[in-house]
């Protein structure tokens, strides 16, 4: 196992550093990984497995540039009909969502 930041210089050198990715449509033969978590926070929420169990996000991480360390972000999927109604925050996070595999607890 690696550690590495989390968070992707932008392409378009914008400030912003990329902390997840969209995934749909899109297909990454290299450079994948698996990141570890035991939760996971956002803005208005945060989810768990219901067991306190680790789980992991599906990720892409980027060699280390002359200016930016070697780094990961974690890949989104379409938000699932299960989580649509955890997401109450008028809808901004609807699209995407993080995929996990096995069941959460969702708090917010």
């Amino acid at each position: 196992m690696v550690e590495l930041p989390w968070g992707l210089r932008p392409r378009d050198g914008g400030p912003r550093v990329v902390n997840v990715i969209r995934s749909e449509g899109r297909t990454f033969p290299t450079h994948r990984c698996l990141d570890p978590a035991s939760e996971f926070r956002h803005t208005s929420f945060t989810f768990s497995l219901a067991n306190g169990d680790w789980f992991y996000f599906a990720g892409i991480w980027r060699p280390a540039a002359e200016d930016w360390p070697k780094a990961y972000a974690i890949l989104t999927i379409e938000c699932g009909y299960r989580a649509v109604p955890r997401l109450a925050d008028g809808g901004a996070h609807r699209e995407s969502a993080i995929g996990v595999a096995g069941r959460t607890s969702a708090r917010r």
